[in-house]
């Protein structure tokens, strides 16, 4: 079932409905604004739009054309140096105002179980495309909401699209006891800026996810790295009732476990938000690949679509 409310603010819900799951999204910024098991909310959000526009969390957005963060704001292609929005530090971090997330989208198409969202951005911030941009959201009546992306730009733009969800499979309080386990053998080490400096192994280090940890138990919870997936198996998230299996066909996942986390504004049901109240896990391409010949990225131009596929599985334990 879909249906569709108006959000306030030049801003419109839509809904999809199937079984005991639901899944609600914004036509501003594409945001994914719930995700639902019957009454279980498992995202961040906020029930109006002025949340969304005053609080720089990047909440259920669409994140592009850059996910991540980019290396002193420039970088170099083909084309030339580009210089980019400098938003965090001397760095560009989600494509500072070129960002799909701030932007209105429109509703190109709908059905019963799924909705398809397009944007075209135009050269801003200093990246030297513009692009048409389509989100396809789905449900499944067996908990699986399906995100595919798919990025088609008028010339060279590098791609790394993502959803920047937030989830705590508990509804409420921290996720520092949320166990998770991902399949991944490798991880990128950050400096003080989180920028990337090596691909490193994490066998027997405090990044071993291979088994399930809880969250808490290591580096005081804090966490906010690309780890390199193996294999496109599952990344697996529990709370105390319910699991949330993550499948993608990109590269990597970001796990940012909300240690920074805080919001001017109460949150969907009146929470607070703050240090560890929400989990971020945005597939990716390899953060920072426009500096890295030895990192995996994407590139959109007119003769190239980027087209990829990650799937959000909730379900009862």
């Amino acid at each position: 079932m879909f249906k569709t409310n108006d959000f306030g603010d030049n801003t419109t819900k839509f809904t999809i409905v199937a079984g005991a799951y639901s899944v609600s999204i914004l036509d501003r910024g594409a945001i994914l604004q719930s995700f639902k098991y019957k009454d279980r909310d498992i995202v961040l959000g906020y029930d109006d739009t002025y949340g969304y526009i005053n609080n720089d969390n990047y909440f259920g957005e669409v994140v592009g054309p850059f996910a991540n963060r980019i290396k002193n704001a420039t970088y170099k292609d083909a084309l030339g140096v580009h210089v980019l929005d400098k938003n965090d530090g001397d760095n560009n971090l989600h494509s500072g105002s070129k960002n799909y997330g701030y932007k209105k989208w429109r509703l190109k198409e709908f059905g019963d179980d799924y909705l398809i969202l397009n944007l075209v951005s135009k050269k801003e911030g200093g990246f030297p495309s513009s692009e048409d941009v389509s989100v396809c959201y789905s449900l499944s009546e067996n908990g699986e909401m399906r995100i595919d992306y798919e990025v088609s730009a008028d010339t060279l733009c590098p791609v790394n699209i993502t959803n920047h969800a937030f989830f705590n499979l508990n509804g409420y309080g921290d996720i520092l006891s949320h166990t998770l386990s991902m399949p991944s053998s490798h991880y990128i080490e950050v400096d003080s800026q989180l920028i990337p400096t090596e691909i490193m192994p994490s066998e027997k280090t405090d990044f071993d996810f291979t088994s399930p940890v809880e969250i808490g138990k290591r580096r005081d919870g804090k966490y906010d790295h690309c780890f390199i997936l193996d294999k496109p198996g599952d990344i697996v998230l529990e709370g105390n009732e319910l699991k949330l299996r993550v499948k993608t066909d990109l590269p990597s996942v970001q796990l940012y476990t909300g240690s920074a986390l805080k919001s001017n504004k109460k949150g969907k049901y009146g929470i607070d938000y703050s240090s560890f109240s929400g989990l971020c896990l945005e597939t990716e391409y390899y953060p920072d690949f426009v500096s890295r010949k030895d990192f995996k990225g994407a590139w959109s131009d007119q003769n190239s679509i980027v087209r990829t596929s990650t799937s959000f599985i909730l379900e009862a334990k």
